[in-house]
């Protein structure tokens, strides 16, 4: 994985971040702000999300790339007032956009 490549997976990752934990937002606003940072399969997946049952409200500190096993797969920590979220991120080639194909909350929280 080149430095350019992990870095735009990190901003990618704190953008999602950042938008997953506006739980205060009316889900529509919050939708509109989370989904274009989504796979297809996340979109399925986070589609009925209720914004106000998400656990995190705020992103504490930067990201950090935790794993990296080939140029189109990353894991990006992102730390929030709950703990360290998982973001893991996929392009279709290198130099490809990164997209968000799921958050994985800290142990212990749902």
């Amino acid at each position: 994985m080149d430095d350019a490549g992990a870095d735009e997976a990190a901003d990618v990752a704190l953008g999602a971040m950042e938008a997953f934990v506006q739980n205060e937002l009316p889900y529509d606003q919050w939708w509109d702000g989370f989904n274009r940072y989504l796979d297809g399969d996340a979109l399925v997946a986070y589609e009925f999300t209720d914004p106000a049952l998400v656990p995190a409200s705020s992103v504490t500190g930067e990201p950090r790339v935790s794993a990296a096993p080939d140029a189109t797969q990353i894991t990006v920590l992102v730390p929030t007032d709950v703990g360290q979220y998982q973001v893991l991120l996929n392009r279709q080639a290198v130099g490809g956009e990164w997209t968000v194909s799921r958050l994985t909350p800290p142990e212990g929280i749902e």
